[in-house]
């Protein structure tokens, strides 16, 4: 009973205490980058600009590195600044239209996924009273880059990506990539390109391509690509999108990681134990797989504040599985071994679809990206998919597939709670039905004097497997201090406590600390479950001239030090542990 008080009152206090915090329109850094911007236009800000007639429209794009940046500004000279007219054309205001807040934060939430970090679309005054001018001020990231990942546990590089790019190709956002892929069994070479605006029309298109090199044999094992090309949903106004999109994957999948520490380090699969009557038999888990999916689908969009999605199409999915072994296994040996890998399974569904949601945002801080601001939809998120396969027509077997999620998100102040839940079941024959469930929750308390804390779970069950999916978990995501896919199985159930700073401005990059719980596991039976613990801390930063996305350096204790598979880590790498969950568009091209 004391127990249940005790939350009742900490929950109760949450929300109090979210209900009076004011939330920090811009970080400091941002204030700044205002300040140089309206000082460039001699412009000064309409405090009551709604409903007023947007007269103009002004762009201010600043440069990589500024005076304030803790960098030469020579390096300008290798960097090709957004053109003023690249930003304009963004604006989903028009000189003559009457000045909307969710107008202009729609344009800013547009802006935030091209080559830019900072952004910020506010209203100067204008001539008269009764109109006001459009600012829109952007900072670029630098776009002639290498971009890097690495993933370094104790020292060792266990993974590395270099992305050679140049992601803002004559100033116009067009991306012209190659791609280098290290792991610890293979490399991969590959190059892009994505152009948001073909023709500077409103149509987007990208393409990508890469082959999987054995690093013991020099042989390729592999390749993988993907194309898509049609027009988005980009603003609340639009009503009709539609989409056409392939991929495909083929090569060798090792679930359970190889025996070597580093990239390049052996391409041995880790074994995994068949049961044979009371005989049990360790057999390098790897098999051959290929993939090739493809979509066309369009949409009709109605409403604006209370959105209703209507979506449909046609789909078409083909994987296939084949066992690897390294030497000639007894017969009930490999029956055994093949029980465990993905089902192969050919699927041709046309499908119809309805997604539902009020078109509100939050914005916060220090959630993810630190210092720069983000945007979070509230309210309510449905998601309802209805696709028939039959064998008439193709497919592996006739099915009935229905996908719902739900998802509600409220504000607590500065900070938010989520939860979510999605359901997949395919009616099929008993023997080949398939049925999951999944949910979550995410709590971000408001700001908790120098910090705030961050609670995540995530549970998976898939209570029907005919096509018996996998999942890892372990590494440098949510369950560290274990090797990475230490962890295998269809099923799994994982939570996260972190406490996160509020970031310092070092010379404008953003540093702050956090010190982080982990708990988890992946199994194939619920009775099987057996938690794993890991607690740790580091830093996080962010170099708003490089990129939106935080990197950490952390160390992780795993508390079962006993457990096969624990290891005391250093990790250095991108992205939060586990960003910010919630349901996804299930379509190909999205």
């Amino acid at each position: 009973m004391w127990l249940r008080r005790a939350v009742l009152v900490l929950v109760w206090c949450v929300v109090l205490w979210g209900a009076d915090a004011r939330a920090q329109k811009l970080s400091g850094y941002e204030q700044e980058t205002l300040k140089i911007a309206l000082e460039r236009k001699d412009a000064t800000l309409d405090p009551e600009p709604e409903g007023k007639v947007v007269e103009g429209i002004d762009v201010v794009s600043l440069d990589v590195i500024e005076p304030r940046d803790p960098a030469p500004r020579f390096l300008n000279w290798f960097h090709a600044t957004t053109r003023d007219d690249v930003i304009q054309r963004e604006s989903l205001l028009r000189p003559g239209d009457r000045y909307t807040r969710a107008l202009a934060q729609e344009t800013e939430r547009n802006l935030r996924v091209r080559q830019l970090s900072v952004v910020l679309v506010v209203a100067t005054k204008g001539s008269s009273d009764d109109k006001v001018r459009l600012l829109l001020v952007t900072k670029d990231v630098w776009s002639l880059r290498l971009n890097w990942e690495p993933t370094v546990v104790n020292g060792s590089l266990q993974a590395l990506v270099l992305q050679p790019s140049e992601e803002n190709f004559l100033g116009r956002h067009k991306t012209v990539n190659g791609t280098l892929a290290f792991r610890p069994a293979t490399y991969s070479v590959g190059v892009g390109v994505i152009d948001p605006r073909v023709g500077g029309s409103r149509l987007q298109a990208g393409a990508t391509a890469s082959v999987v090199v054995n690093c013991r044999t020099g042989q390729a094992e592999g390749s993988n690509g993907a194309f898509t090309y049609g027009k988005p949903l980009y603003s609340t106004l639009t009503r009709w999108s539609w989409m056409t999109a392939a991929a495909w994957s083929q090569g060798v999948t090792r679930p359970n990681g190889v025996t070597g520490n580093s990239i390049c380090s052996g391409d041995q699969a880790i074994p995994t134990s068949v049961e044979v009557g009371s005989e049990t038999v360790r057999v390098p888990y790897q098999y051959r797989s290929d993939s090739l999916s493809s979509e066309i689908s369009a949409t009709r969009s109605f409403g604006a504040f209370r959105k209703n999605d209507i979506s449909f199409g046609l789909e078409a999915r083909r994987r296939n599985y084949r066992p690897i072994y390294d030497q000639d296994y007894p017969q009930d040996v490999q029956d055994g071994f093949e029980r465990k890998l993905p089902v192969s399974d050919t699927r041709l569904s046309p499908f119809v679809q309805l997604h539902a949601f009020r078109n509100r945002f939050l914005r916060v801080l220090n959630v993810e990206t630190l210092g720069l601001q983000e945007d979070y939809r509230l309210g309510y998120d449905v998601w309802l998919r209805l696709y028939p396969a039959l064998e008439a027509v193709g497919s592996s077997r006739n099915l009935f597939g229905i996908y719902s999620g739900l998802a509600y998100t409220i504000p607590l102040g500065d900070g938010l709670a989520r939860a979510y839940g999605s359901s997949t079941i395919e009616l099929s024959a008993p023997e080949t039905t398939d049925a999951e469930i999944a949910g979550g929750a995410r709590l971000v308390t408001p700001k908790l004097g120098v910090g705030r804390l961050v609670f995540d779970g995530f549970a998976q069950d898939r209570y029907r497997n005919y096509l018996n999916p996998l999942t890892t978990l372990g590494g440098t995501n949510r369950l560290r201090g274990y090797r990475t896919s230490a962890f295998v199985g269809p099923n799994i159930v994982t939570a996260n406590v972190e406490f996160r700073s509020l970031p310092v401005e070092i010379l404008t990059v953003q540093v702050g600390l956090g010190i982080f719980y982990d708990v988890g596991d992946a199994f194939y039976d619920f009775d099987k479950m057996r938690l794993k613990h890991g607690v740790g801390g580091g830093l996080r930063v962010l170099l708003p001239q490089l990129d939106r996305t935080v990197f950490r350096l952390e160390v992780a204790v795993p508390l079962n030090p006993d457990e096969r598979f624990a290891e005391t880590s250093v990790l250095f790498q991108f992205n939060q542990a586990f960003p910010m969950p919630g349901l996804t568009n299930p379509s190909l091209g999205q």
